[in-house]
């Protein structure tokens, strides 16, 4: 209503306005051109100068209300504008703080798994103790749930970033002679149900891919590749131009945009593309918008704090076969063979 009133306003001052000048110039026009009686022509040149007055008032009356009215409308756009902003600032909030939940809740389950792999090496390396079986097995219960929570926080904050419905997945590799071998070790308990049949012959026997059959993994583990991760936002545009190959023929039912982060290590910074590779962070949705450099930034971190964990797996895992201990995440670890 107040908008409406200011337009109404705006539009009858100019209005007016207008019809002033027109009033002043006709008079003007008038006796400029057309002959008078000598009784009038006394007064010819006052009335010209009042009318040229009035118009020269009237045009600048016509000139201060487009000027102001201008201005006036700008001033209207202002709640609406501060809305967009303050709409903005609220989703980069939400963003942040779905960031700093992901990150604490990270790093808060992260170091008790890390101590309790360095409880069970401590048992084995320097006690020259048998492992306790229910010891191995609590920490071992604890890292599937750390990583299956992991995966699931990680949803929740791409899924804010991106405004889609994204899954998560933690995949191993393994170099074994001139092949290099992916798996899924986690999945996000939300899309687990749907695609684990892409991942999964069962609980204990993950399925195997090569590296080669997925450009995404192909690309990072090549030598040649400059960067240090694999994202795109149209991966079907990509598949249309011959320039990417998926081994899973129904992944396009599920996705057609990708991030994928190398869980890695650079021991030699003179030698940047002779990485430690021991996994990858990934990433999908069919929105895209995964190539934000703040949203890849937080990503990398969380798999920077991966490559810690698995690199103390690793370990773990070593000195629990020696002991004989036993779990099924120690068989899915360690097994690379396709056959149950």
């Amino acid at each position: 209503m107040k908008n409406f009133l200011n337009e109404l306003f705006t539009w009858v001052f100019g209005i007016s306005s207008l019809i002033g000048l027109i009033i002043g110039i006709v008079p003007i026009a008038f006796l400029y051109f057309n002959e008078t009686s000598p009784e009038l022509e006394a007064l010819k040149i006052p009335f010209i100068s009042m009318a040229l007055s009035v118009a020269i008032l009237s045009l600048s009356l016509v000139i201060t209300n487009l000027y102001y009215g201008f201005k006036v409308n700008r001033l209207v756009t202002i709640p609406v504008e501060h809305y967009k902003i303050e709409e903005k600032l609220n989703s980069f909030i939400k963003i942040i703080t779905a960031q700093s939940k992901l990150i604490h809740n990270v790093l808060h389950h992260l170091r008790y798994i890390i101590y309790s792999f360095r409880e069970l090496n401590y048992m084995v390396t320097k006690k020259k103790l048998k492992v306790d079986e229910i010891i191995a097995t609590n920490t071992f219960n604890s890292l599937t749930q750390f990583l299956i929570t992991l995966a699931d926080n990680i949803k929740i904050y791409c899924d804010k970033v991106t405004q889609d419905d994204c899954s998560i997945t933690i995949k191993l590799i393994k170099k074994i002679d001139n092949d290099i071998l992916i798996k899924t070790f986690i999945r996000d308990s939300s899309s687990y149900r749907e695609r684990k049949e892409s991942d999964f012959i069962d609980a204990k026997h993950p399925k195997i891919y090569y590296a080669t059959d997925n450009t995404a993994f192909n690309t990072i583990c090549s030598p040649d590749f400059k960067d240090t991760k694999f994202i795109s936002n149209n991966l079907k545009s990509l598949f249309d131009e011959g320039k990417y190959t998926n081994s899973n023929p129904k992944w396009n039912n599920y996705y057609n945009a990708c991030a994928v982060i190398p869980i890695s290590l650079v021991p030699n910074k003179e030698k940047p593309h002779e990485r430690v590779i021991l996994g990858f962070l990934c990433i999908d949705n069919f929105k895209g918008k995964l190539d934000d450099k703040f949203f890849i930034d937080s990503i990398s971190g969380i798999s920077d704090i991966l490559f810690i964990l698995f690199f103390e797996l690793d370990e773990t895992v070593l000195h629990c076969q020696k002991s004989g201990v036993k779990h099924e995440q120690i068989s899915k670890y360690v097994n690379w063979s396709q056959s149950r």
